[in-house]
């Protein structure tokens, strides 16, 4: 089974024009079940994801 995950927000630092400006993380991850991981039943590597090292910040 492929999950794929994407967040995105705006604006996302503080002196930033909230209109041209973003961040967005987008992943993939594969798992044996059907099941949607969810809250306390999550995999730990799954909850442990830090948004703040992993998402991209750009302009439009």
């Amino acid at each position: 089974m492929t999950c794929v995950g994407r967040f995105t927000s705006r604006p996302f630092g503080p002196g930033r024009d909230a209109v041209p400006y973003c961040s967005a993380l987008t992943f993939v991850r594969f798992q044996d079940t059907g099941v949607l991981p969810s809250g306390e039943d999550a995999d730990t590597a799954l909850r442990d994801l830090r948004r703040e090292g992993l998402a991209e910040d750009f302009e439009l």
